[in-house]
């Protein structure tokens, strides 16, 4: 379950019930994967409210940027894929196995498999110019 604390240490409030994976805040929305609802993506308030499942893919190492959730794709050879915050438009970004994605301005950064030697890699949010990080 996700909890919040101030930083004092007051004031602790459980915020959801699910079993929850992977969670990144994006002003005042928490995005999650409930395991509890085998690896969808949701978002709760910061307050506990409106809780929603925004999309059914067995999901793994989300990241949000501006409006969209960039995850991996479980069900989809380990491949990653972004989809708007309101759950609209899903799109494949890659076509290779990929763990550990992270994303920095314009780039997502992620582990190639065990045929790359799980050599780091990047590539633009929109799936181009992907290349070996040094």
């Amino acid at each position: 379950s996700i909890y919040k604390i101030k930083t004092d240490g007051t004031a602790r409030q459980k915020i959801n019930y699910d079993t929850t994976w992977h969670i990144n805040l994006s002003e005042d929305w928490i995005y999650y994967i409930n395991t509890n609802d085998e690896y969808g993506i949701y978002k709760i308030k910061t307050d506990g409210t409106e809780h929603q499942k925004i999309y059914y893919d067995r999901s793994w190492d989300i990241n949000v940027q501006g409006d969209w959730i960039f995850y991996i794709n479980l069900d989809d050879e380990v491949s990653i894929y972004k989809i708007k915050t309101d759950g609209t438009a899903r799109q494949k970004i890659n076509d290779e196995w990929s763990r550990y994605i992270n994303l920095s301005e314009d780039w997502i950064y992620y582990i190639g498999s065990y045929k790359d030697k799980y050599s780091i890699y990047r590539m633009n949010t929109d799936g181009s110019a992907r290349q070996p990080v040094d």
